[in-house]
């Protein structure tokens, strides 16, 4: 009977429709899920609306959705990439932020606190997203420095006056391949660029970009890996079912990021 069943199972999940149900069930399931955990931590004063550790302390954040929204107020979301962000922080000497893929504007504003002296240039193509943006540049002060487009191209990069040291953070989907360029983008041979990385996406798209800057930057590269729940004490207490609704990030793939230096002349 047992094996009746699976074997009922894997046949009804290889039919698309019948696995498309599925997953969108199960991310209905995850949603409501973390929803109810949200308002339990919210209750608890474990849940509030500004960053709580990481590079990003302090910066605030709009009441209401955005992506990953949990992950990044608690500290999780892409802590594999802190050390780079703390580095890149504690060197400064930045003539501008420039971030390409802005969404909600985490890192635009987050990082724009760090600096409080350089024009912050944030691309986002999803306009929809821009009075999230706007308002959380409000939230943290530096709306006064915030100059938001929409869709980036390369033509869009090569007019902005981003000075001799910019900081560039970069994430637009396997995208990068086209905008990353340093010979039809001559600034970015003397910026310091964190970029995520689509091969899972776009194959080969990140040997392409990391190619291009060699010959100019010492380069590093890292994947994503498992967190230290005890690392979070707004996770103390969940069950591990809460826990993987909470913080497990919903990639294709396992993630990798490119941080590029100039190399010291």
């Amino acid at each position: 009977m047992r094996r009746a069943f699976s074997l009922i199972c894997q046949t009804a999940l290889s039919i698309p429709l019948f696995n498309k149900v599925m997953t969108t069930v199960a991310y209905e399931q995850k949603r409501l899920l973390r929803r109810r955990v949200e308002e339990r931590l919210r209750a608890a004063g474990l849940y509030p609306d500004v960053v709580m550790q990481g590079p990003l302390k302090g910066t605030r954040f709009p009441p209401g959705y955005a992506s990953c929204r949990f992950e990044k107020i608690i500290g999780s979301y892409e802590a594999e990439t802190h050390a780079w962000l703390d580095e890149l922080i504690a060197r400064g000497g930045f003539t501008s932020i420039v971030n390409i893929g802005a969404a909600e504007g985490s890192y635009a504003c987050g990082l724009a606190r760090h600096f409080p002296e350089i024009p912050i240039f944030a691309f986002e193509a999803n306009e929809a997203l821009h009075p999230a943006i706007r308002e959380m540049a409000a939230l943290n002060d530096v709306e006064g420095r915030l100059r938001l487009a929409g869709r980036c191209e390369p033509e869009s990069l090569v007019s902005l006056d981003a000075g001799n040291h910019a900081l560039v953070v970069c994430d637009v989907e396997g995208y990068e391949v086209r905008l990353l360029d340093p010979e039809r983008v001559p600034w970015m041979r003397t910026a310091s660029l964190f970029v995520e990385l689509h091969d899972c996406l776009l194959a080969g798209s990140s040997e392409q970009v990391i190619r291009r800057f060699e010959p100019t930057h010492d380069i590093r590269k890292l994947s994503s890996k498992g967190h230290d729940y005890s690392a979070y004490p707004s996770l103390e207490g969940l069950t591990f079912p809460e826990i993987y609704a909470m913080i497990l990030e919903d990639r294709p793939a396992p993630q990798d990021w490119m941080l590029a230096t100039p190399k010291l002349s």
